[in-house]
């Protein structure tokens, strides 16, 4: 699901993909209070299948491009435009297929009113038409490969492809700035195009324990996600949800792991960083794909700064902020929680937290440097500092070293304003009556007669829950009146289509049919039309106002407008 806004439009669409074989485009009908079908677009078969489009959808910025990717290799772009009537229309499908490929993740970049561009984490898994061959070893490798939709040609051509971590589960687009812009225009031209200036701001990739920032030139900085110091270090962690906040002053990004712990993720300028000699850089490996450079890559000095920012209860699918200042974390185990956020947290005191675990558990509390002793002072920790230290000390930095203090129970920065409760996921179920008369299972009076329950079993974790069902919904009685006999069926019909409310109640008996006409009370009437004599089966409303159709068990009777009748 991805929302968009085209060019020269007011209001956003709404594209779908599903297991319907279609892509949908809905937008919001105010009249009619709901969501309407604008495009639905068939492009394969029905069902969960891995080789039809519909688990991933990215939408261009800018609304003029769609792509819509299945688990392996399928892809397909669909081009927007807005017509003479300024309404939506849409392509044929583009085909951007990759054989041999798995996807896992696609967004849709920045890149201002340039040609379209999707990237998408892809790994290929090799020929298998070669593996029962002898000696045959397929190269298995994870590749961030970049898709451009060229308008004015109308095809799509694969023309970037760059190597990451095979860790990565996650890729995230960054909006282009000012800065990139311009970087984009110093930068130099490689075939006849200036390098990096049709990919946005960069994307940030998430893999086990690192974050890795692509920035438009391909240049890459890399940070350590920090860690609880309970989870073993041969578990690796990986990013599952994110959030963006952007404004005129600032920007920064919301990553929340598998445990529920979000960081926040802010770009820092970077400084001019002081070559170092090959011996103490070749100590210094922050991940194997890192770019070969004899340039100093500190933690904080490679353009991004991540640190910890919260807890939430449950790991979410995904995250969205408001422009309220709320934050709406829907979870897949676990109520779907909004979220008030008070402050945007302490940047430099929770690193200074992470940077006292490190120099515990790494550096200890003094070291030697330039044959001189030097005393760390643990409310004075600089991030870059700690981390030259100890690559001149010749000590290899691993991304298990920063740890962070989880703020549990009571959260810091945000707190939580209302939920919508989920019973996902329900792991057992018992149905019966479990509660006697006068008990309160259920309700909070009582349950008079002892009626059915469902007990289920849901959650996940510390959050698993026994929960309660009691069949029914509350009513208010508005009005009762005794009936002459036992009925066997009722019915409230309008008299036209396009009446707002309800003008007749039916209701069969055995050999009769009682008409009641619905207004300041509610009254028996024999003007209707409808025959009495008979029990009557069904009653239904004609469409096109066409009249009122009785089914009873002596015939069909249809009245019309004019109250004229059709036996």
């Amino acid at each position: 699901m991805a929302a968009f806004r085209p060019v020269r439009q007011k209001k956003d669409f709404l594209a779908l993909g599903s297991d319907s074989g279609k892509l949908s485009i809905v937008e919001y009908d105010a009249s009619k209070e709901r969501l309407v079908p604008v495009f639905q677009e068939a492009y394969g078969k029905t069902g969960c299948r891995r080789i039809i489009p519909g688990q991933f959808i990215a939408v261009d910025p800018k609304g003029r491009a769609i792509m819509i990717a299945a688990i392996e290799r399928q892809k397909l772009v669909y081009i927007l435009n807005i017509n003479n009537e300024e309404k939506l229309i849409i392509s044929s499908p583009l085909v951007a297929n990759n054989n041999n490929s798995l996807v896992y993740s696609v967004v849709a970049l920045d890149v201002e009113l340039r040609n379209p561009m999707f990237a998408c984490l892809e790994v290929s898994y090799g020929d298998p038409d070669r593996n029962g061959e002898v000696g045959y070893e397929p190269v298995i490798e994870k590749h961030v490969v970049f898709y451009e939709v060229d308008l004015g040609l109308n095809n799509v051509v694969k023309c970037r492809s760059e190597r990451v971590d095979p860790t990565s589960n996650l890729i995230i687009a960054v909006p282009s700035s000012d800065t990139s812009r311009q970087q984009d225009s110093n930068s130099n031209a490689i075939g006849g195009q200036q390098q990096g200036s049709s990919f946005g701001g960069g994307i940030i990739v998430c893999s086990e324990d690192t974050i890795t920032f692509i920035s438009p030139q391909f240049k890459r900085y890399i940070s350590y996600v920090p860690r609880r110091r309970v989870i073993p270090e041969e578990r690796g962690i990986l990013i599952v949800a994110h959030a963006m906040h952007i404004s005129k002053t600032k920007m920064f990004f919301l990553l929340q792991n598998e445990l529920g712990d979000i960081f926040k993720l802010t770009f820092t300028e970077v400084r001019q960083q002081q070559s170092q000699s090959s011996s103490s850089s070749s100590q210094y490996t922050l991940s194997p794909f890192a770019p070969q450079t004899n340039q100093f890559l500190s933690y904080i000095d490679g353009g991004i700064r991540l640190v910890y920012f919260d807890t939430l209860p449950t790991a979410c699918v995904s995250l969205c902020i408001l422009r309220t200042g709320h934050l709406f974390a829907p979870s897949e185990y676990g109520a779907h929680i909004m979220y008030h956020i008070r402050q945007l947290g302490n940047d430099d005191e929770e690193e200074r937290i992470m940077m006292k675990y490190f120099q515990q558990d790494f550096l200890g509390t003094s070291i030697t440097l330039n044959q001189q002793q030097q005393s760390i002072d643990d409310q004075q920790i600089d991030t870059s500092h700690i981390i030259q230290i100890a690559i001149q000390m010749g000590k290899s930095i691993q991304p298990r070293m920063f740890y962070f203090k989880p703020h549990t129970p009571i959260l810091q920065n945000i707190e939580a304003c209302g939920q919508l409760l989920n019973m996902s996921p329900i792991t057992d179920m018992k149905i019966g009556s479990f509660a006697q008369k006068g008990g309160n299972l259920g309700t909070s009076d009582g349950i008079e007669g002892g009626g059915y329950q469902i007990i289920c079993v849901a959650g996940r974790g510390p959050h698993s829950s026994l929960r309660v069902i009691q069949h029914g919904i509350s009513v208010t009685t508005l009005g009762e009146s005794p009936l002459q006999g036992i009925a066997s069926g009722v019915w409230s019909i309008k008299e036209n289509k396009s009446d707002q409310f309800h003008q007749y109640i039916i209701i069969s008996f055995l050999n009769a049919t009682l008409v009641l006409a619905i207004g300041e009370s509610i009254e028996e009437v024999t003007t209707s039309g409808l025959y009495g004599g008979a029990q009557t089966l069904c009653v239904s409303l004609l469409d096109d106002d066409n009249g009122i159709l009785q089914v009873h068990t002596k015939g069909l009777r249809r009245i019309f407008k004019n109250k004229r009748v059709s036996e």
